[in-house]
């Protein structure tokens, strides 16, 4: 016996079973976009982000020159 998707076959594999339903799925439900606690787009806090990162990575460069 082969077990495919729950359904028992005998060696052959079932066709897949869609189920159609009159009433949404809980998880189709359109999903609301909050802007950023700050700055007032994603896109000026992702820049912010990338900035950020690179300045402590040139300051952990200019730290390892220092002590080297």
């Amino acid at each position: 016996m082969v077990y495919v998707m729950g359904a028992q076959c005998n060696g052959v594999f079932a066709p897949a079973v869609r189920i159609v339903r009159d009433e949404p799925s809980p998880f189709s439900r359109p999903i609301i976009d909050e802007g950023p606690p700050f700055l007032r787009t994603w896109r000026r806090v992702y820049v912010l982000i990338l900035v950020y990162l690179a300045a402590v990575i040139f300051g952990l460069y200019l730290f390892g020159r220092a002590f080297a």
